[in-house]
């Protein structure tokens, strides 16, 4: 028996003992490689804790960042008992640094009301609010954060929508 078995696309047998045409050990080999990146994607997807939805559980770390995400302001003259010119919660990627903002640890996104906790080990962050395609606007101002063993760091961070 050969060292290939082939069907053609109607699944007929083509014969085993024949030895594959170029164009038949190029097909196998593209195949094999599509299936290997395939199963690198997603074991890499799967796998990767540095992005991951903000409120997935870590149930062996105990400390973390829990806030809210709001985006203002919403009009140019926010009037005193006009709701609709308050900041309003947003969803949002954010990007957790080391303390001097030179490495990535982890992005996280935030609940579609704004909200988010985040769990990771005790130390100091760099929250940076990250913006969609490289827009300008909305921005959100980086800022530091202490995280203690055991406890959550409650944190607001607001994004400016250049409204004035």
């Amino acid at each position: 028996m050969g060292l290939f078995t082939l069907t053609d696309s109607g699944g007929t047998l083509i014969d085993s003992g024949s030895t594959p045409t170029k164009m038949e050990k190029i097909k196998i080999l593209v195949s094999a490689l599509v299936v290997i990146v395939l199963l690198i994607v997603v074991s890499t997807i799967l796998l990767n804790p540095s992005t991951r939805k903000a409120d997935e559980a870590h149930s062996d770390i105990t400390s973390g960042i829990t806030g809210i995400v709001l985006i203002g302001p919403q009009c140019p003259v926010v009037r005193v008992g006009d709701d609709s010119c308050y900041d309003k919660p947003y969803p949002a990627n954010i990007s957790i640094k080391s303390e001097d903002g030179s490495r990535e640890i982890a992005t996280f996104t935030s609940n579609s009301d704004g909200t988010f906790t985040y769990k990771i080990e005790p130390g100091i962050y760099l929250l940076d609010p990250l913006t969609e395609g490289g827009a300008i606007l909305p921005r959100g101002g980086q800022q530091v954060v202490i995280v203690e063993q055991g406890r959550l760091t409650n944190v607001t961070i607001t994004y400016d929508t250049g409204i004035r």
